[in-house]
């Protein structure tokens, strides 16, 4: 087999001084629930718990949300 080698990319940095995007709702969600998940499924990797959190955010009504 052969390697090719691929051209190093150019990133732009952003200006410090950019402002950020606020937080949606699921942001906002995932942070409160984040440890107390962790904790009730200590094996779980970040994907993994990322995905029960979502599944449990879609199970909530929108006035829940």
């Amino acid at each position: 087999t052969t390697t090719t080698i691929r051209p190093k990319r150019n990133y732009t940095k952003k200006p410090l001084d950019r402002l950020k995007r606020p937080r949606n709702g699921y942001m906002i969600y995932m942070n409160e629930v984040y440890d107390d998940v962790k904790r009730k499924h200590p094996n779980l990797k970040f994907g993994e718990l990322s995905s029960l959190i979502g599944v449990q955010w879609k199970e909530m009504s929108k006035a829940q949300q």
